[in-house]
């Protein structure tokens, strides 16, 4: 789901290990899932979801609020979970989930306010970006609550962040159809892309053409993608600019939109890899008389290509994709039918 104006769902890459889950119940989804769901949750509607071993679903938290909106996720040291949402009725807010499902308020913003952005970096600070600046500036928040502006010369709109080890900033921005670089003393440049300027051109710099990037990640190995719409490409981007194409939505995915990935070292089995691949969230809207439903899947997709299905759910008069990440083994993602956030992991 990307809010105002692009939609955004997010998927976060989490290095977790032996994670145990308050007040949660073990599905073989297979069997169980749908029953579970109908006993907890009778006024929702859960109609079909489909996975098999090796995976098992367990819930990690669940929020009461209907009208929450997530937008942004991401994982931070200690096994924390960060996720940014947004309610019509108040404001935005950065969540803070342990491994244990235990919930509590990270940052909160003005009233009418949401993230448009966030990353948390190994040492626990914390780097948004928010429509409180209508998406203009970049600020650093330490675990203390140290807020610090992360100052830069191009005003570009920003739709997404992704930051390196050594804290330098990268930024989507699908207003001006570019990527951008703040390096940490706050020089700012184009990377990738010319500047209003649309298209799909793979190629190096200023040569390349975005159509409207905005979900962005940066790889352990020293790269960056970003999903590039309108919700139907990844284009993969060196650090010095080269811009390529690694996945296109195509045959019977074509009317699917990429909601959100993650980056991970993790085989279609969620066994270590030695790749770094990709963990998709996809989604269909589909009119079927009379209701409007909503179809998701979460797959992997290998660094040669193979695309496989971890899991296929439908649901009726579902407006968004699911959030999800992934990472150590052990994928999140986020229901929006029943404000769930669950985990998939082996058996």
């Amino acid at each position: 789901m990307k809010i105002n104006p692009v939609r955004l769902v997010l998927l976060l890459t989490i290095s977790l290990s032996g994670l145990t889950l308050q007040q949660c119940k073990k599905n073989d989804i297979s069997k169980s899932a749908k029953a579970e769901v109908a006993n907890s949750l009778s006024a929702k509607s859960f109609d079909e979801t489909s996975i098999s071993a090796p995976y098992v679903i367990r819930t990690l938290a669940h929020f009461n609020n209907v009208d929450i909106n997530f937008s942004r996720v991401c994982t931070g040291p200690a096994g924390y979970v960060y996720a940014s949402a947004y309610s019509p009725k108040t404001s935005g807010v950065i969540y803070k989930i342990s491994s244990k499902g235990v919930v509590s308020k990270f940052a909160k913003l003005g009233t009418g306010q949401f993230f448009t952005g966030v990353k948390a970096m190994d040492n626990g600070d914390i780097y948004y970006t928010s429509s409180e600046y209508e998406g203009l500036k970049v600020f650093k928040l330490t675990q203390l609550g140290v807020k610090s502006e992360i100052r830069y010369t191009l005003p570009y709109l920003i739709s997404d962040l992704a930051v390196a080890p050594d804290g330098t900033v990268y930024i989507s921005s699908a207003a001006y159809h570019c990527i951008m670089k703040i390096t940490p003393d706050g020089v700012s440049s184009v990377l990738a892309g010319q500047p209003n300027q649309e298209g799909f051109v793979n190629g190096s710099g200023q040569n390349a053409r975005f159509a409207f990037p905005s979900t962005i990640k940066y790889a352990s190995e020293g790269y960056l993608v970003v999903e590039d719409g309108p919700y139907n490409r990844l284009r993969k981007i060196s650090l010095n600019g080269q811009v390529s194409t690694i996945y296109t939505l195509s045959g019977p995915y074509r009317d699917y939109h990429i909601d959100d990935f993650s980056i991970v070292k993790r085989k279609s089995d969620l066994t270590v890899s030695p790749f770094e691949n990709l963990i998709l969230s996809t989604s269909l809207s589909k009119f079927i008389k009379p209701s409007q439903y909503n179809i998701n899947e979460i797959s992997h997709l290998s660094y040669d290509g193979k695309l496989t299905t971890i899991l296929k759910d439908s649901t009726k008069a579902v407006q968004y994709g699911m959030t999800l990440t992934s990472g150590k083994g052990i994928i999140y993602y986020y229901e929006y039918y029943n404000n769930r956030f669950r985990t998939i992991s082996r058996q």
